[in-house]
């Protein structure tokens, strides 16, 4: 007897339902956050404080689907139909957000999966399953290959997402870095200090201006290139979005301070021993000090001390994220259609 069909009969069966309304998807976030505690790829952008407001406010019209084992929360796989393409349904997020799965513990992962994709199958409201940011060990990305909803029409690459990893312990840049780097990362540093350009993370009443240099940063750095940045549109997303993560400590504001104003920032986003660099930007006066050299220095050396192994410069091959050393993880997309 074949051992899924063994473990189908002694264990009661998994059973998919739909929440379509976000506002209702915070009677389940208690039980969504202990099950993203238990699952090996959770992230951030998995997470019921992140999912919960890009529904609100991205365009997004909830096609959750929740999959129990009894009363137990076994799965969340957060669809989402998009308005500005009726038919076509995606991950929740997709779009400001990195790599993308369902939530699962990890022995449950393929049932849950399948079982999540048959429900989406025979819903049968939708002519295109786009799952975009898939990582190769995806478990949602192995049930959709295997067709449990539908005929999968493409299946390619879509982006990298270079990490830079290292061995545990790593207390210094020394740990981490190539020595050619890392002695011009220390110059970069030394130089700062003698400016008087001082790294600092955001806390308590000190927020709410750390989130406002973080986004005129942010923007500044883009608009020096006559472009308008990654923030556009999303404002009201990521203000409630990464003030919840931050409430959680799953985000940290990361800034250098010169001549009395926040003048470089980053969103550090974490979970565990993974951290993600999400989005950042400097005031073009200060340019020629290297600033995001100094301020990345300062989070993957703090970070490393704190027990990350993990630090991923999340989609982009920017030729900067490779100075560091990071490696590169592909993420795939997948079109499934009825």
């Amino acid at each position: 007897m074949p051992r899924e069909l063994e473990l189908a009969r002694a264990e009661p069966a998994l059973r998919a339902t739909w929440i379509d309304d976000p506002d209702a998807l915070t009677a389940i976030t208690r039980e969504w956050d202990a099950l993203c505690d238990a699952c090996p790829w959770s992230s951030p952008f998995l997470r019921p404080t992140w999912v919960i407001p890009a529904l609100r406010h991205l365009g997004q019209q909830a096609r959750v689907i929740v999959v129990r084992r009894e009363r137990a929360l076994a799965g969340v796989l957060p669809l989402a139909a998009l308005e500005r393409e009726p038919g076509t349904w995606v991950l929740a997020g997709t779009g400001p957000s990195d790599a993308l799965d369902l939530i699962a513990r990890e022995h449950d992962a393929r049932m849950v999966a399948r079982v999540a994709l048959e429900a989406v199958h025979a819903r049968g409201e939708w002519r295109a399953l786009e799952l975009h940011e898939l990582a190769e060990s995806s478990p949602l990305l192995a049930a959709a290959r295997a067709g449990h909803a539908g005929r999968v029409i493409v299946d390619d690459a879509l982006s990298v997402s270079p990490v830079l990893t290292w061995p545990e312990p790593a207390r210094t840049l020394d740990d981490v870095l190539a020595a050619s780097w890392a002695r011009r990362v220390r110059y970069d540093r030394r130089r700062a200090a003698r400016e008087s350009i001082v790294p600092e993370i955001a806390r308590g009443e000190h927020v709410d201006e750390a989130l406002h240099a973080w986004r005129t940063n942010h923007e500044a750095r883009w608009a020096a290139r006559g472009e308008a940045g990654a923030l556009v549109g999303r404002h009201t997303f990521l203000d409630e979005a990464v003030r919840a993560l931050l409430r959680e400590g799953r985000a940290e504001l990361c800034s250098l301070r010169a001549n009395g104003a926040l003048a470089a920032s980053y969103l550090v986003l974490r979970e565990g021993t993974w951290a993600g660099l999400y989005l950042g930007g400097f005031d073009p006066a200060l340019a020629r000090s290297s600033p995001l050299v100094v301020l990345i220095a300062e989070i993957v050396e703090r970070l490393a001390r704190e027990g990350v192994r993990a630090f991923d410069f999340l989609r982009g091959a920017e030729p900067y994220k490779y100075q560091w050393g990071a490696q590169d993880r592909v993420l795939r997309r997948v079109r499934v259609e009825p």
